[in-house]
């Protein structure tokens, strides 16, 4: 393990991405000394009086265990089909809304499809969904969906075979939607929670991703994007409602990107997730600068 070290004084963590001055049994532990070095700059620009080095010292190293280590933690519900970074002219929204915020209570009471072919829309499909159990309170009120208007309404087992039929009935089909892959999983998750041997696999954009190529968008919910590129259509937290203001969002992303000759999508969102580590990374630096100033 590297440290850094002046000799008799240890930089040591402090709170979350914070740092301090201590002794060598609690020595920040980088595994990278290249990690260790961007600390060190820092370190050296601001506390020139002080020797800091970093060191490699082997009796930091972590002990193995003789335990069989655990396998990486995966997926308990990956979704088989794959993000695109394009702006197909047909595809198929998709949005849902559930009864909990909690995993193990999720249950789908609203689901909603807009088939787009050629920049129309060309078909819809929409149910309400009874889930068998009580609502959120929370969601309710969020949705304006009460367990009173599900109690009559038929069951996932009846609602999703016609949701999926809707689905294969259009050619060449590709999924949007805003944090779609969610939706996706729950939407298979629900499946297979039924007994259905049929499962989505579409390939899909995410509209979410798509908006940190716009460097000047604030906020980046659903709402937000849609009063960005003053698209009518006001999100309501109801699955149609949802879709019926993404479709028009996707649009302007078309736009946009063609009025700013965007022709790497892929690449402009790397670019912005590279910014918001080094964002990060600085600010980790502020937390240490301040630490040891203090």
């Amino acid at each position: 393990m590297y440290v850094i070290t002046t000799g008799n004084e240890y930089v040591v963590p402090n709170g979350p991405g914070g740092f301090a001055i201590g002794p060598k049994n609690r020595a920040r532990k980088f595994k990278s000394e290249k990690t260790a070095q961007n600390v060190l700059n820092n370190l050296n620009h601001r506390y020139r009086n002080r020797p800091w080095e970093i060191i490699f010292d082997a009796s930091l190293q972590t002990v193995k265990s003789h335990k069989k280590s655990k396998a990486p933690k995966e997926d308990s519900n990956p979704y088989p089909g794959h993000q695109l970074f394009e702006l197909p002219r047909s595809y198929v929204v998709v949005d849902i809304e559930m009864n909990s915020l909690e995993p193990k209570d999720y249950r789908i009471i609203d689901i909603a499809a807009l088939d787009i072919r050629e920049g129309e829309i060309h078909s819809r499909y929409e149910a309400l969904v009874n889930p068998l159990n009580k609502m959120d309170p929370f969601i309710q009120e969020l949705t304006g969906i009460t367990d009173e208007m599900l109690v009559n309404q038929p069951s996932a087992e009846l609602i999703m075979p016609n949701f999926f039929d809707f689905l294969n009935q259009i050619p060449s089909l590709i999924i949007v939607g805003h944090s779609v892959l969610f939706d996706l999983k729950v939407i298979n998750l629900t499946a297979k929670n039924i007994g259905l041997e049929e499962t989505l696999s579409y390939d899909y954009v995410d509209t979410l991703q798509l908006s940190k190529v716009v460097p000047t968008l604030e906020k980046r919910k659903l709402e937000d994007i849609a009063r960005y590129f003053n698209v009518l259509n006001e999100p309501s937290h109801r699955a149609m409602a949802d879709c019926l203001t993404t479709f028009p969002v996707f649009e302007k992303y078309r736009e946009y990107f063609k009025t700013h000759h965007i022709t790497s999508i892929k690449k402009h969102i790397k670019a912005f997730d590279e910014a918001l580590k080094e964002a990060q990374r600085e600010k980790d630096l502020a937390n240490m600068e301040k630490t040891l100033d203090d």
